[in-house]
């Protein structure tokens, strides 16, 4: 398994249950669990105070806004960033410093492309993808009391959520190297012996838990 992998678990999460009406169901905190193990399998969890670094700020500063965000807004923030070398991703500073300076005319030393803003890179390209995700999930089955034009429209709308669906891939691989540099992929085993990963039948949570949730009305 690894990081892209974490990094769809995420956007479904975040798509259906991190609402506060459901947040605090067996099958949104389920999910939590799992990525939580998956974070701290590639090196995405918070750190403990002690080992903070200054970053601009007083360490108890820091701990003080760490301590504010969830284990999953680590993530969703883009803070992970701040607590990890920037040669670890030298590789990629360097595609983007020569895609940007191609783009608009710009020469390597440029006081715009000097900088990597490899914050604003995962912010704008997370929450831009996340929108991707919600636009793109299909209309499922058929609905009670079937309307021609409606379900034509569904079909219509999934081809285009098709085609959205299948045009990510470069943009989810940038996501996926600001994850994990390493680009590791873990086995399932070693992910469940060494940070508590557990795999679940959500398809079958879900339905128990919506069913139970029926029979409270």
């Amino acid at each position: 398994m690894t990081a892209q992998d974490y990094l769809y678990k995420l956007l479904a999460y975040r798509h259906e249950w991190a609402k506060h009406t459901v947040a605090q169901s067996k099958p949104a905190l389920l999910r939590v669990a799992q990525l939580e193990s998956l974070q701290a399998a590639f090196g995405l969890s918070k750190p403990p105070a002690t080992a903070l670094g200054s970053h601009g700020a007083s360490r108890h500063e820091r701990a003080y806004h760490l301590n504010t965000i969830s284990a999953l807004d680590y993530v969703v923030l883009g803070e992970f960033l701040r607590d990890r070398p920037e040669d670890l991703y030298r590789p990629l500073i360097e595609r983007a410093r020569t895609a940007v300076c191609a783009a608009f005319g710009l020469s390597p030393d440029d006081r715009l492309t000097r900088r990597s803003h490899l914050g604003w890179l995962f912010n704008y390209l997370f929450h831009y993808r996340q929108s991707l995700y919600n636009l793109s999930q299909p209309e499922l089955g058929m609905l009670e009391g079937f309307a021609l034009g409606l379900h034509y429209g569904q079909l219509l709308a999934n081809q285009v959520k098709g085609a959205i669906q299948t045009s990510t891939a470069e943009l989810d691989a940038v996501l996926w190297e600001l994850l994990d540099p390493a680009q590791q992929d873990i086995p399932v085993a070693e992910l469940s012996e060494r940070y508590g990963y557990r795999e679940l039948d959500f398809e079958a949570i879900d339905l128990a838990w919506r069913m139970e949730d029926l029979d409270r009305y």
